[in-house]
């Protein structure tokens, strides 16, 4: 029987920047590349690995989606500003109330400052959320480079059934991780969304 034709998919959104659409296509790529590796084995070691096939599928699904909201919360112009206007606005109110005199202006300042050290937090938190995201997008990447060239380098010699094991669980574990990511991504954008 002839290998399954795979499709190198395509990054959904066409206004990705150059390097998170290269990311998706190297990943894409990957994956066709081990997918044929794959579909190479014979006997055990073959039904070992065909479930990494749909573990690739969802990886790379997953990596998309990571791709996609880290775009998405770059691009928003709402935060962009916000992460320029919070800043300079809690230090121009901190200077107000250090020469308001009247207490009561002082009180209402000091919620409104309460407030923007609020939205500075979350900021913040998205911030590094978004940092995290892109280092894990890249280690993810790493990671399943490093499984294609195992299997090239296996697929020279002869693999047994517990490589392919390590091989499949090694791919399941970056997709748990990616999966925390895109949890933890949701609940900071959605937080920081709400203010």
């Amino acid at each position: 029987a002839a290998p399954a034709q795979v499709e190198v998919a395509r990054p959904s959104d066409s206004r990705l920047t150059g390097s998170q659409a290269d990311k998706l296509r190297r990943a894409a790529e990957y994956r066709l590349r081990i997918t044929r590796l794959i579909e190479q084995q014979r006997g055990s070691v073959a039904d070992q690995l065909g479930p990494i096939t749909n573990r690739l599928d969802a990886w790379e699904e997953h990596l998309r989606q990571l791709v996609e909201r880290l775009h998405r919360i770059e691009t928003d112009s709402m935060i962009q500003q916000d992460f320029k206007a919070v800043p300079a606005a809690i230090s121009r109110l901190e200077a107000q109330l250090a020469a308001e005199a009247n207490a009561k202006v002082q009180g209402e300042m000091e919620q409104t400052l309460a407030g923007l050290r609020q939205q500075q937090r979350q900021l913040d938190t998205l911030k590094t959320t978004m940092r995290r995201t892109e280092l894990d997008i890249d280690e993810t990447l790493a990671a399943i480079g490093a499984i294609y060239s195992q299997l090239q380098v296996l697929s020279a010699k002869e693999m047994d059934r517990s490589r392919a094991r390590r091989l499949s669980a090694e791919i399941e574990e970056q997709n748990h991780r990616l999966d925390d990511l895109l949890s933890a991504m949701d609940e900071v954008y959605q937080s920081t969304a709400g203010l």
